[in-house]
C-alpha cells in the first residue's frame, strides 16, 4: 500500500512488530528492507539500483528525481545541500556529493539519502529552524566525530535537535580488532565495549550517543535503534549476508 507523503504518519514497522523510526511532525523518515532490493551502486548494477530506489520512493509517494545522495567514504565530512542538488547521486554514483558521509538541508521536498548494511543511519531534525540531516556512521566515521559534526553543522542550539539512530548492527554481533577497541575506549570509555576473553564487541549506537551528547545534545533527545540489522531477518547485514548483502536506503525529507 502506498503511504501518503503529505498525510500519513511515518512510523515504519518490520513485520508489524518493530517500529524502526519515531514520528516527528513535519518530517518523513524511512528505511528500506531486504525485500526492496539492493540500494547501493557499489554492490549492484546501476539500472537495478535505480529500479529498486524508484519503487521504494513510490511507496512513500516520493520521486527519485527529488533525491540527493553522497559518496560515503567512512569519513566525518558534512555537506549542506539545497534544491540545486536534486538528482545528484540519486540515479548514478558519478554525480554524488563527493567524499561526504552526511547531508543537511532546510529545503522542503529535498530527499536526503544514504545507504547502509550494518553502519548506522542517523536522522536529525531541528524544528525551530526547519532543518533535517542524515548521516552514514560506521566505526571509522564515529571515531572521526561524524555524529557530532552534523550537530555543529546545524549552527543552532544542540538542545533543539532531535535525533534517531536507525537500524544498525548490535554489539553481540559486532566483534572488532584490538586496535579498534582500544581507539574507542580512549575516545569514549569502556562503556561502548564488551570485552570477552577471546573477542571484544563494539556498541556502535552507544558510541554514537556518546559523541552526540558531547556535542551538546540531551540524551533525552536521542532515540536509540529499535532493530539490529544482523538479528532482524527482514533487514540486510554485510556481516551476516556477505556476498548476498542488499544494502538498504535511509531517507529523510522536510514536508512541503
Amino acid at each position: 500500500m502506498k503511504r501518503s507523503h503529505q498525510n500519513a504518519g511515518t512510523r515504519q514497522k518490520v513485520g508489524d512488530e518493530i517500529e524502526l523510526l519515531p514520528e516527528w511532525d513535519g518530517v518523513l523518515m524511512a528505511f528500506s528492507e531486504k525485500r526492496h532490493g539492493g540500494m547501493s551502486f557499489n554492490r549492484h548494477e546501476i539500472s537495478e539500483v535505480v529500479r529498486n530506489r524508484r519503487r521504494f520512493f513510490a511507496e512513500w509517494n516520493l520521486e527519485l528525481s527529488d533525491g540527493v545522495s553522497c559518496e560515503l567514504v567512512h569519513g566525518a565530512v558534512v555537506a549542506r545541500v539545497d534544491a540545486a542538488d536534486k538528482w545528484r547521486g540519486a540515479a548514478s554514483p558519478d554525480n554524488a556529493i563527493a567524499e561526504t558521509d552526511a547531508l543537511i538541508t532546510s529545503e522542503p521536498g529535498l530527499i536526503l539519502t544514504t545507504t547502509h548494511a550494518d553502519c548506522a543511519p542517523i536522522y536529525y531534525f531541528d524544528k525551530s529552524q526547519r532543518m533535517v540531516g542524515l548521516a552514514h556512521a560506521g566505526w571509522r566515521g564515529i571515531l572521526a566525530g561524524l555524529p557530532g559534526n552534523v550537530v555543529r553543522a546545524f549552527g543552532n542550539r544542540p538542545e533543539e535537535i532531535k535525533i534517531a539512530i536507525g537500524p544498525t548492527i548490535c554489539a553481540h554481533h559486532y566483534p572488532v580488532e584490538k586496535d579498534v577497541a582500544d581507539a574507542f575506549a580512549e575516545r569514549f570509555g569502556e562503556d561502548v565495549l564488551t570485552r570477552k576473553t577471546s573477542q571484544t564487541h563494539l556498541h556502535l549506537a552507544e558510541a554514537i550517543r556518546s559523541d552526540l551528547t558531547a556535542a551538546g545534545v540531551p540524551a533525552s533527545n536521542i532515540e536509540m535503534p529499535k532493530a539490529c540489522t544482523y538479528c532482524e531477518p527482514a533487514l540486510s547485514s554485510w556481516r551476516r549476508d556477505r556476498d548476498d548483502v542488499k544494502p538498504m536506503l535511509a531517507l529523510i525529507v522536510l514536508r512541503s
